[in-house]
């Protein structure tokens, strides 16, 4: 019997959270700081602009802050590398009641912005 539950369009198995442009979180790498397009529980996609040469398989130990001040400290490595993002792969997961608060945030501060 196929598992057909991540069949079809959506195949990705965390809910995703795609921010608007004005309330992005910032992701601290080393010293430099990107802003966030979206985000799961296992995953990261930030805008990159080239101006940092990531490697896809290399290791990231990062910092991202979120709309509500809150810190958490990430560990994982880049995915895929484009011209605009990078895609960082967790290995310690973000907490799903941290991603259910962003959500809200978004809903109530933006609430004519389709999640």
């Amino acid at each position: 019997m196929t598992d057909n539950r991540f069949s079809g369009e959506n195949k990705r198995q965390h809910y995703r959270i795609v921010y608007p442009i004005s309330c992005r979180p910032s992701l601290k790498i080393t010293r430099k700081e990107f802003e966030v397009v979206d985000i799961s529980e296992s995953g990261i996609r930030f805008l990159n602009k080239k101006w940092a040469p990531f490697t896809p398989g290399v290791r990231i130990q990062a910092e991202i802050t979120f709309n509500d001040g809150d810190t958490l400290e990430i560990d994982g490595e880049i995915l895929r590398v484009d011209d605009q993002v990078s895609i960082l792969k967790l290995h310690n997961s973000i907490p799903f009641w941290k991603i259910v608060e962003e959500q809200r945030y978004i809903k109530k501060n933006y609430p004519d912005y389709l999640l």
